[in-house]
């Protein structure tokens, strides 16, 4: 299918909307206090693994089967926001705003201090919050038998870290980074 650039930015608006909303809502997540000391929390873990598989989801791209291209959301959205189609007095300002803040909190490097008892290793790791929450939300959504690509993404993080670890030892150390980044997710 050929969508125009006004049916393509309502497209990614809903899809990105729903997607949104499946995450921040009152049945995934307790919003304690108010702004601007307000604390959110997930209301069960199965509520947290559900948001980090939605996130992932959402990190991920659009099915071109069905849009005619292959695009991120968020990258869609960052297009939307570059030129959108319906903008009038201005009323994209939130959404501009709002979207490099996220780009800009994703793509911060952030420092670590992880152990790896199935390794024997405690180190401080430099990650951009992306990746782990990418790696966080396939190890949520899927078993070990499925994570070779999470497994081998370990060990290029690891090396860029001056650590060298296998293959064996990537899988090894997922259920260990799962449990450090199961409580570290939103920090």
């Amino acid at each position: 299918m050929k969508f125009t650039d006004i049916e393509k930015e309502v497209i990614f608006l809903k899809a990105t909307t729903e997607l949104i909303d499946s995450m921040v809502n009152y049945e995934v997540l307790n919003l304690l206090g108010d702004d601007p000391h307000s604390e959110v929390s997930f209301r069960s873990m199965t509520h947290q693994k559900y948001f980090n598989i939605i996130l992932l989801d959402f990190l991920s791209y659009s099915d071109k089967k069905v849009l005619g291209e292959k695009q991120s959301y968020l990258g869609a959205i960052r297009a939307i926001c570059q030129l959108p189609n319906f903008n009038k007095n201005n009323s994209i300002k939130n959404l501009i705003i709002s979207t490099q803040e996220f780009i800009d909190w994703l793509e911060q490097e952030v420092q670590v201090e992880v152990w790896l008892p199935s390794i024997n290793t405690e180190t401080i790791l430099s990650i951009r919050r992306i990746e782990f929450i990418k790696i966080y939300g396939n190890i949520s959504k899927h078993n070990f038998s499925r994570l070779s690509g999470v497994a081998n993404k370990l060990i290029g993080i690891f090396k860029i870290n001056s650590i060298n670890i296998s293959f064996e030892d990537a899988l090894l150390i997922l259920g260990d980074f799962y449990e450090k980044f199961h409580f570290d997710i939103l920090n």
